[in-house]
């Protein structure tokens, strides 16, 4: 494959991204979390943001400026570390009909930072919550993709300044540009198995609220059906690179997810 080639193909892929995470974003809207002072879902700002890094990194990659595209994996990792945090400080410390939580409503008002990234990281790697889908994604190379990352933000190598030229032409730019795009799927499935795990309710269908919105009683067992772009999602793009994970999700979850 020629290089413009991948690049075009690469950058297809993370349009593709970016349209399922636009989906995901309007399908969690009416999630409100409980204390916080938003009245929609973080969830989706969150991942209304995570869709509009993807499509950044697709105009880079069709340009060549591949280091420009790792450091916006490098968001991208943040934000789904940042929005696992958030889910699951509210879960283990929000109650209904109690004052907002400080320590989130504070970010959400702009008063008041979050944690560092690493305090985030420690405090998400060791949920027990998240036990359940470590083992699948454990199949995975996280270190290395923060390693990666870290080094193209930071300009580490004299190669990672090369690779943000795309009239530079270098030996390791496609398998560069390759690498660049398993990383990005891993944080992507990183993302979704932490977000389903603490709630299923993100990937419904939405018969159930469609039925109640128009004043009828839904089916029944509908509240467990799966929107269909995130179960073509997860058997197109996410079981092929993290095989076992649907199962785990259809177990911790009870949605009806195939596969």
């Amino acid at each position: 494959m020629m290089e413009s080639q991948a690049a075009q193909s690469m950058a297809a892929n993370f349009k593709a991204y970016a349209e399922f995470y636009d989906n995901l974003s309007f399908g969690v809207m009416s999630f409100i979390p409980v204390g916080t002072r938003s009245i929609l879902s973080l969830d989706t700002y969150l991942m209304s943001s995570m869709a509009s890094t993807l499509k950044s990194m697709a105009m880079l990659v069709t340009a060549g400026s591949l280091n420009d595209a790792y450091a916006l994996a490098r968001k991208l990792y943040d934000a789904a570390l940042v929005g696992t945090y958030i889910a699951l400080y509210l879960s283990k410390n929000a109650e209904p009909g109690k004052p907002p939580l400080e320590h989130i409503d504070g970010w959400i008002t702009g008063t008041k930072a979050l944690p560092r990234t690493g305090v985030i990281a420690k405090y998400v790697d060791a949920a027990v919550e998240l036990a359940p889908v470590r083992p699948c994604l454990g199949q995975l190379d996280y270190a290395g993709i923060r390693e990666r990352c870290n080094d193209h933000t930071h300009h580490n190598f004299l190669t990672h300044l090369m690779l943000n030229d795309g009239r530079v032409r270098i030996k390791s730019r496609e398998q560069w540009m390759a690498q660049l795009g398993s990383d990005t799927l891993d944080i992507i499935v990183l993302h979704l198995a932490y977000t389903f795990c603490l709630g299923g309710h993100n990937m419904m269908s939405s018969d159930y609220t469609d039925a109640l919105d128009v004043g009828m009683t839904p089916e029944y067992g509908s509240e467990d059906w799966v929107a269909p772009y995130v179960q073509s999602f997860l058997t197109d793009r996410v079981e092929p690179r993290c095989p076992g994970l649907i199962a785990v999700l259809r177990e911790e979850t009870g949605m009806e997810l195939e596969g």
